[in-house]
This record gives structure tokens, sequence and C-alpha cells, in this order.
């Protein structure tokens, strides 16, 4: 990359010489061009919705908006994002896991994440989109597993759904393929999600 600049001026240059359409080629040809305000305004409505804004997950999740504010010469870093956008990113990148929760539903969670997808559980059960819900849910008699949240849709069926923010610091393994847990849910059948934030929640039972 560095030789073609040199050589060629840019690489979108050393790219034409070698006969490609750099805008065919260039993944970020396209690109949203954001000002200051709209990553703040990102950020309130992430934040809204229940989104981990922790910068590992931002990267992950929305990448575009995340080296937005890496660019932004007025913020430089996603953590001056966050700051510009009157939250404290210690409280943001707070052990979201392992602090308890007090939900809308009175319940007290293990961790603010698990809790807040609770709050959506209940806002979607008070809106009639769910029949109901159940939290810490014993699996089976064999195993000391609990499922997170099994929530009765409207019809019947029920979806058993894993919040996952603790990913290899699991004790047990990462949930996904291998897990014994969701082996479980397979082998039997069951109709089950994993999550990771609120939306994701939300976004699985409007899928069913």
């Amino acid at each position: 990359h560095n030789l073609a600049c040199d050589r060629f001026g840019s690489w979108g240059k050393a790219v034409e010489s070698a006969g490609f359409d750099y805008e065919e080629v260039n993944l970020y040809s396209d690109r949203k061009t954001w000002a200051t305000e709209d990553i703040i305004q990102q950020i309130h409505r992430l934040r809204d919705m229940g989104e981990d804004l922790k910068a590992s997950h931002i990267r992950d999740a929305h990448a575009d908006l995340f080296n937005a504010a890496r660019r932004d010469p007025a913020l430089g870093t996603w953590e001056a994002a966050i700051e510009e956008a009157g939250l404290s990113y210690d409280g943001v990148k707070g052990d979201s896991w392992g602090t308890p929760y007090r939900g809308v539903d009175g319940f007290l969670y293990a961790s603010e994440t698990e809790g807040l997808v609770g709050d959506r559980l209940y806002n979607l059960l008070v809106r009639g989109i769910i029949s109901g819900y159940q939290n810490q849910v014993r699996v089976t008699d064999d195993r000391a597993w609990t499922c997170d949240f099994v929530i009765e849709l409207i019809g019947g069926d029920c979806l058993w759904m894993e919040v996952d923010g603790l990913g290899d610091a699991r004790r047990d393994g990462v949930y996904g393929k291998g897990h014994e847990k969701i082996a479980y849910y397979e082998a039997f059948g069951y109709m089950f999600a994993i999550v990771r934030t609120p939306g994701e929640a939300e976004d699985s039972i409007f899928g069913q």
C-alpha cells in the first residue's frame, strides 16, 4: 500500500493504473458521511434501545458508527463520542454483566444487560405482543441448567432465550454449537434464541 501510494500518488490511482474501476472495488465508496451531530444522535438512539455502548460491542455491531467517531476531527475516539453525548464512558464500560439490576417488572436481575432484556419483554407483554415470560427457568432436572427467559408467544408456543454476554469468560463455554445446553435444546426440538442486546431479543420474538 505504501509503495503504491509513493509511486502513483494514492491507492486509488494505483488501482486505476492496474486497469480496475476504483469506484467498483472500493467498499467504502458509498459510505455514509457522518456529521458529529449524527454520531451523537445515533448514540442516544442506541442507548434508548438498550444497546451495549462499550467500544468492543459497537466496533463489532456498528462498525460504520464506530469508525465515524474515530475519523471525526472533533471526537477522535469512541470514548470521546460517548462523553460528547453527555454520557460517562466509565459508566458505559462498567461491569454490565456483574451489576445487579432492578427491572421494571420488580425482579432483581443478576446483570444489567439481562435486566434490560427483561424490561423489553415487560414492554412487549404490556403491549400484548407476548402472553408472558418467566426468568431463570430450570431446563432439566438432570442438570443445574437454567434458561434466562422462557417467553410465551401468542398462540401458545414458547421461546427459550439465553442472554449471552460473557463470551469466552463463560465457565462452561461460549453459547453456540458444541455447548451442552444448546445441544440439549436442539436435540429436544426447543424453539430457542441466543441474544446479546434487548434489540436482538425483540427481533427474535418478531421473527417467530
